[in-house]
């Protein structure tokens, strides 16, 4: 939105702020300033990371560093990216997978492939959970419901036609993991045999596509599956907490 404003009405530009609690306003300073000195302590530390990051492509040891000011601004203005992209999304996708689990007893029993393949939890590693399917297709549908970019409001359908496909009242809220199966899988279901999945790209794509992708799997499926080897998780009995109604916040 303010790439938008500032190309197309730039005089709108600072009503943005206005969309912004107050608290977050006065928190910016120091967090720009936090920011700084972490750009300035990794370019110091160029060539000297194992193993390489991201950062490292920016600002490499046999490359020169940042000689003006315009672009120490453009590393550290990349450098907050990387470190909201590589923590925000992360959690919400944890917070949101568990929440979606308790909700789903049945779903979360059919998990016990992590206990299954794995005797000890040392033993979990991204190698190993690779070939879990239905690991997989439970973050696919933690992501359909919560898209973790920075745009996006939530989808509710009234009932009605979406380029000549029905899509029945509140369908798309409904957290099931076995849309992603095929019918022919032991957990999928007919009933979404003619589901059209491929025009629902999680993480974009193209020059678009969002390059911690790979990363952000490896990340999410040996959490979760850490978590449901190690704990029967629930909801704390007499919390009444709906995602619809009680969800303040959609994205980054």
């Amino acid at each position: 939105m303010n790439q938008i404003t500032k190309k197309k009405s730039p005089l709108l530009t600072p009503l943005i702020f206005l969309a912004i609690q107050a608290s977050v306003i006065r928190s910016l300073p120091r967090v720009l300033s936090l920011n700084s000195k972490e750009v300035q302590a990794r370019i110091e530390r160029r060539g000297k990371i194992e193993p390489l990051d991201h950062f490292e492509q920016l600002c490499p040891e046999d490359g020169v560093g940042p000689t003006d000011k315009k672009r120490r601004a453009h590393l550290e203005q990349v450098a907050g990216q990387l470190m909201l992209a590589g923590f925000d999304p992360i959690a919400n996708q944890f917070y949101s997978t568990i929440y979606f689990l308790t909700q789903k007893p049945q779903v979360f029993s059919l998990l016990k492939e992590v206990r299954d393949t794995f005797r000890n939890y040392n033993d979990i590693n991204p190698d190993g959970l690779a070939p879990l399917k239905f690991l997989h297709v439970c973050l696919q549908e933690t992501m359909r419901l919560h898209i973790n970019a920075s745009f996006g409001m939530p989808r509710i359908s009234p009932g009605a036609k979406v380029d000549g496909i029905y899509v029945p009242k509140g369908e798309p809220r409904r957290y099931q993991s076995q849309r992603w199966l095929p019918s022919t899988h032991t957990h999928g279901d007919e009933a979404f045999r003619h589901g059209h999945l491929k025009g629902l790209w999680l993480f974009s794509r193209s020059p678009r596509m969002c390059p911690g992708r790979e990363s952000a799997w490896v990340q999410t499926k040996l959490f979760i599956a850490k978590v449901v080897w190690g704990f029967d998780l629930e909801m704390v009995p007499g919390q009444d907490y709906d995602w619809r109604r009680d969800m303040e916040h959609y994205s980054m």
